[in-house]
């Protein structure tokens, strides 16, 4: 992890949020209500239905809706996407994506809170629920986004914690993402989707769906339950380079190694120990390693190759295939800022002064404390 007086080698798009804030009772005009009831008919529980506030551009609405009758109020979206009218690059600043989703809620619901509890809410006293934080990579052209998409898909479907994939994106979600996941796609495929869907009336459409095609974009989503281990469940809680550091943080613990292809060549040859080479051979030649070995020796023979940053688990490919994942999602390859056209067209966030970086020395203690995954 990188020191906090280095800067990230990721730049980090905060995507998605769900926040929620309490204080006072809150009410969205023309929200209808469900009531669960309990066995003896008794109330149980009064939540409002969401109650949509449309983005910049007709896109990227944020929602809001109230729970426990009306004490707790959660909006849940994409506060720079719904601002801005994109969520193509935005900002790594919670607490400023926090405070622009409630001033637009305060605005469009007229809600009447009182002075210091809006001081309160602006100052970092919000429940974060989930915050997905995103990062572009640029390859080469959108055919070589799908071929590593490709092989990501073939390595995580290997690994231990559930895979899940539509199309050519793909979610690994260990504990079935009750915690965390991490999502891999391209966002080219992705925004031609939605801007068609959702008839976008962003003016500079087609020239965000040329900066966009060849870029894959990482996700990493977390919620509550992982915020709250972490000691990142307010809002008030983030540092400067706090979501860089998360980022980071679960990223270098994919366990994306090189996978092998072709036929054993001449410096496997020489470089292997002869059992490894047999096996190195057998796997090469598209048979599994337990038509041969025993489950201990299999396991011996996957860890040493391992070692090696290889990994003998997903099959041998043809001659040209992507086989090195580290060198399409390396740092060389993210994307650090947006362009300048957005810049001009103000359609991304302006930079803002940074809160203080006493925050991130805490978060990266916990971070060290937490190196599980």
């Amino acid at each position: 992890m990188s020191s906090i007086n280095q800067r990230s080698k990721f730049t980090v798009n905060l995507d998605t949020f769900e926040i929620s804030i309490r204080g006072m009772h809150f009410e969205i005009p023309g929200s209808d209500s469900v009531v669960v009831y309990d066995h003896e008919g008794k109330t149980k529980a009064e939540n409002g239905n969401r109650v949509p506030m449309v983005g910049k551009y007709k896109a990227h609405s944020m929602h809001a809706r109230t729970l426990h009758a009306g004490q707790k109020l959660l909006i849940e979206g994409s506060p720079f996407a719904s601002r801005y009218g994109q969520n193509v690059y935005t900002s790594r600043q919670c607490l400023r994506g926090c405070r622009i989703a409630i001033k637009r809620v305060i605005k469009i619901f007229a809600i009447d809170a009182p002075e210091h509890l809006v001081e309160k809410w602006m100052s970092g006293d919000i429940d974060i629920e989930r915050i997905d934080l995103a990062v572009n990579f640029r390859l080469g052209s959108e055919a070589e986004v799908l071929d590593v998409l490709k092989q990501v898909k073939r390595q995580l479907i290997e690994q231990h914690g559930p895979t899940r994939t539509n199309g050519t994106s793909v979610w690994w979600e260990p504990q079935n993402g009750t915690r965390y996941s991490i999502m891999f796609y391209a966002k080219g495929q992705q925004i031609r989707h939605t801007m068609s869907a959702r008839k976008n009336k962003l003016p500079q459409r087609e020239m965000l769906l040329k900066e966009c095609e060849n870029i894959l974009r990482i996700e990493v989503r977390l919620r509550r339950s992982e915020l709250k281990l972490l000691g990142l469940d307010k809002a008030s809680a983030w540092g400067k380079d706090t979501a860089e550091m998360l980022f980071e943080s679960y990223f270098s613990k994919l366990k994306l190694l090189k996978i092998t292809s072709g036929m054993v060549s001449a410096d496997e040859r020489r470089d292997l120990p002869p059992a490894m080479l047999k096996a190195l051979a057998i796997h090469k030649a598209g048979m599994d390693l337990s038509d041969f070995y025993s489950e201990a020796t299999c396991r011996k023979q996957r860890n040493y190759f391992r070692k090696l940053g290889v990994d003998l688990r997903v099959p041998n490919q043809t001659e040209g295939s992507i086989t090195s994942l580290g060198e399409y999602l390396s740092s060389e390859k993210v994307i650090a800022e947006p362009p300048e056209w957005m810049n001009d067209e103000g359609i991304v966030p302006k930079k803002s002064p940074t809160v203080p970086i006493a925050k991130d020395r805490e978060v990266t203690k916990l971070l060290k404390k937490n190196r599980r995954f």
